[in-house]
């Protein structure tokens, strides 16, 4: 999997929150939602204004706002540069994906509709 577009941080006040596959989100991890991979797969996030890398494992879906690809928690964007600017140009590539064997079909799919989603977000 490998995709640009955009990417956004969880604000303050999610601390503490369950995510999406059950565990408790923890600001200062290095941890991230998106729409489609499955949990447990390790994907590096790109900042393409300052070329900054970070390595994060995704626990959660989102983002849920049109043009996004990731939500970053407060320690991977602090990596990478985006607390301050809030959203910015990346590149994701998945290092390690996690995909049960009942479910590839699915994944594959779903991955043909993030692709998608990714061409139409390089429109802004």
């Amino acid at each position: 999997y490998e995709a640009m577009g955009v990417a956004s941080w969880y604000g303050p006040g999610f601390a503490g929150h369950k995510t999406a596959n059950g565990e408790r989100y923890k600001p200062s991890g290095l941890t991230a939602a998106h729409k489609t991979l499955p949990f447990g797969t390790h994907v590096r996030v790109t900042n393409l204004d300052n070329d900054r890398s970070v390595v994060v494992r995704i626990n959660d879906r989102g983002p849920f706002v049109k043009g996004r690809i990731i939500d970053l928690s407060n320690g991977a964007a602090k990596k990478i540069g985006l607390v301050a600017t809030g959203t910015a140009k990346v590149e994701v590539v998945a290092l390690y994906v996690k995909v049960p064997k009942d479910s590839v079909e699915e994944f594959v799919e779903s991955e043909k509709k993030e692709k998608e989603l990714a061409r139409s977000s390089d429109e802004f």
